[in-house]
């Protein structure tokens, strides 16, 4: 699992239940920031409504990352580092990105 967790008591339960399942958290940095949330609600014709309270995670930058085998991307990441982390992806010699979904993203950050 890669991201950020807050340090309070919703980012030490998801630590800690992810740690049960026996995923692999070495990659997940807890922040001070409270976690996330994204709060979905259905609108009067049945489209989805989203809004995403970033949290800790919104504090994730590609320089927190070591290299990794594999990198699954939702955008629930600022968008700077959805694509910071894509183009790392290739740097290490990895096959390109397998996109699933019709948004493209642009880079305009300034490095």
């Amino acid at each position: 699992m890669v991201g950020n967790v807050g340090a309070d008591v919703l980012g030490t339960q998801l630590r800690d239940g992810l740690i049960r399942a026996g995923v692999d958290t070495v990659c997940l940095n807890t922040m001070e920031e409270p976690l996330g949330a994204a709060l979905i609600t259905s609108g009067g014709r049945g489209e989805n409504n989203i809004v995403v309270v970033p949290g800790a995670n919104g504090f994730f930058i590609p320089e927190l990352l070591e290299t990794r085998i594999i990198l699954v991307v939702v955008f629930l990441l600022p968008v700077y580092t959805i694509v910071k982390l894509c183009g790392r992806a290739t740097d290490v010699g990895r096959e390109p990105a397998q996109v699933y979904g019709s948004t493209q993203i642009e880079d305009d950050s300034t490095d």
